[in-house]
């Protein structure tokens, strides 16, 4: 046969033929192949098979036609399976292959059919559903529900039907119906059940209702409500039986009046409105926060549609609302909360938060509606966007700030320190030239004059370095908190080679902030215990960590001058001196510096100090 007859009779097939070669290069394809992938017959002649199949499914497609290759020869050619196939758009799509071995020219090739079966699969899908959604629903009814053959066989039960007779599903499945009935019973009944088969099969569908006596699993029997009908299912006649247990009628009458109360009871004490609707929308009961809420009495509200308390512009939405709320109760599925507006018999509106449920009274359908008036939420959120929007200007305000912040910097550090550098350079050379023409007094002046613009280029660099840390943004990550200690320690060590002091540094202190403002903190904090500790033997500073309530405190700690407890409160502002300048100096900025380093973390910290016993300082993060 040549290729174009070939092609001819391929292309009336209903399934996507292709023919490759043990190399799976494609040499033949018919229309439903193109039309199903999305290549033209030109494209995919001479490329490879796969690709038709997904990435994942290349290694198995490969090893299963080798495998069949393998196999021709045994007369096991032939295969057939479940797949998936990938079009010439990258879409996926589940289809049933079916490969064989064939010769064609005296040469192996495989002819593979496909079909894609999409529709199938979402069609057993929806076959699925349906049956769940069917015991779903037999399961929810209360009464038993028994569905059998004509001749009396049982096919399906519900819950009820298990919990009212006291079988398993699995024992009454397949037994005759009779197997409930009471014996008195049993005659009457298949007379009942052969009366209704006739009339069903004379095209009168009837549904006999009538009181009969079953019988449990122990044998105890009691009456029931019987209602029965012939009935399709799958095509075929069944007998539909709806039992309905009545021994205790009175009882669950008096159990129904007393839930009734007890619902009564519970919605009066409730902190919300409830407004119960029947399904046609009429309010059948309200407690006394319904009538606080719509300033109105409950004889005013009982009877009346439910969208009376509702704006006019939202009641055809109530309406549509309402609908999909019974339907979703219908379903199985949640109900959401919602948002809306109601009126009270003034016209006045107000925001409500609503929750729906729907529950059965008398046989019929109920909503049981919680509301809450939420004027005082909404207007707490109108504040709090008020509050965000002015909390946008402020940043702005804040920005602009800064950047005079900025300006002023750069002032103090180009402007102000020009000439204070000139101040103490001429002082010098006037040291240094005009020694011999100045008395004691003239030269001591101009050292005190050295001196103090050499204290006050050392203020002008901590005030620059306070109003960094105040600016800067926070750059976060992993910080070794002992390692940044360590090289401080180095630092002061070197600075002061002579001095004997004993460092104790806790391992593997680590913390979760900017590394670059933990080390300005640290070099203060660290210093600052260097130098209180001039003057000790020994001289001891520890750095390390203790617990507070349960978060992690780090502390330095040393043994030098200390401080009045009394005065604590001074020591992180900026300027603030507890001790002689003269013998202990320094500017007063470290600590403030220290202090929004610490609250810039969103951290905080004290001290607990003594005169002449040392101090510590204690910082969180």
């Amino acid at each position: 046969m040549h290729e174009e007859q070939l092609r001819q009779i391929l292309d009336v097939a209903p399934d996507a033929i292709m023919v490759s070669d043990q190399d799976r290069k494609i040499e033949l394809v018919n229309k439903e192949a193109e039309a199903m992938f999305g290549y033209t017959r030109a494209q995919m002649i001479g490329l490879d098979m796969l690709i038709v199949v997904p990435p994942r499914l290349h290694r198995s497609f490969t090893d299963r036609r080798s495998a069949m290759l393998a196999a021709s020869d045994s007369g096991k050619e032939r295969a057939e399976r479940e797949s998936f196939s990938v079009r010439h758009d990258g879409s996926e799509f589940p289809v049933v292959v079916r490969h064989q071995v064939a010769t064609l020219a005296g040469r192996k090739v495989i002819v593979s059919a496909i079909r894609d079966i999409t529709e199938q699969r979402a069609a057993a899908q929806r076959l699925m559903e349906s049956e769940a959604r069917l015991r779903v629903l037999l399961d929810s009814a209360p009464d038993a529900i028994v569905v059998s053959e004509l001749d009396g066989a049982i096919r399906v039960v519900n819950a009820a039907t298990e919990a009212m007779l006291g079988h398993g599903r699995g024992q009454l499945i397949g037994q005759s119906i009779t197997v409930i009935t009471a014996p008195q019973r049993q005659s009457l009944m298949m007379e009942n059940r052969r009366k209704l088969i006739e009339r069903y099969r004379s095209g009168d569908r009837a549904l006999d209702e009538r009181e009969s006596v079953v019988r449990t699993r122990e044998g105890r029997e009691f009456p029931v409500r019987l209602r029965q009908t012939v009935t399709t299912v799958d095509g075929r006649p069944m007998l539909l039986s709806v039992i309905r247990d009545i021994s205790e009628g009175q009882a669950q009458q008096r159990a129904i009046a007393e839930s009734e109360a007890r619902f009564r009871l519970l919605s009066e004490s409730a902190p919300d409105a409830i407004v119960v609707s029947d399904y046609q929308g009429r309010i059948v009961m309200v407690n006394g926060e319904a009538e606080k809420l719509f300033r109105s009495a409950r004889a005013e509200l009982i009877g009346v549609q439910v969208q009376t308390l509702t704006p006019e512009r939202l009641r055809a939405d109530l309406i549509e609302v309402r609908r999909m709320i019974f339907a979703r109760a219908e379903a199985g599925e949640s109900i959401p909360p919602r948002e809306t507006f109601a009126r009270r018999s003034d016209g006045s509106e107000f925001p409500i938060a609503a929750r729906h449920s729907v529950a059965e009274m008398d046989g019929r359908k109920i909503m049981i509606s919680a509301l809450r008036d939420i004027s005082d939420q909404r207007a707490a959120r109108q504040k709090i966007e008020e509050l965000n929007e002015r909390l946008k200007r402020d940043n702005a305000a804040l920005a602009a700030v800064n950047g005079e912040l900025e300006a002023f910097s750069y002032s103090v550090s180009h402007d102000l320190r020009t000439p204070l550098r000139a101040i103490d350079g001429f002082s010098q050379a006037l040291v240094e030239d005009c020694a011999d023409k100045l008395d004691e007094a003239g030269r001591s002046h101009l050292e005190r004059i050295r001196g103090a613009t050499q204290r006050m280029a050392l203020l002008i660099d901590d005030l620059l370095k306070l109003a960094r840390v105040t600016r800067g943004e926070l750059n976060v990550g992993d910080v070794d908190l002992s390692a940044i200690a360590g090289e401080v320690v180095r630092d002061l060590r070197e600075r002061a080679p002579g001095r004997a002091v004993e460092i104790a540094i806790a391992p593997g202190l680590a913390a979760r902030g900017d590394a670059r403002l933990m080390r300005v903190a640290l070099e203060n904090l660290l210093a600052n215990a260097w130098k209180f500790t001039d003057g000790r033997t020994p001289a001891r500073i520890e750095f390390g960590r203790t617990g507070d309530n349960g978060d992690a405190a780090y502390y330095v700690r040393d043994n030098g001058a200390g401080f009045d407890m009394a005065y604590a409160g001074k020591l992180f502002g900026a300027f603030q001196r507890l001790h002689d300048a003269g013998k202990f100096p320094g500017a007063g900025i470290g600590l403030a510096t220290v202090q929004r380093v610490i609250r810039k973390h969103g951290g905080r910290i004290w001290t607990e100090a003594a005169t002449d016993k040392g101090a510590t300082f204690f910082f969180t993060l």
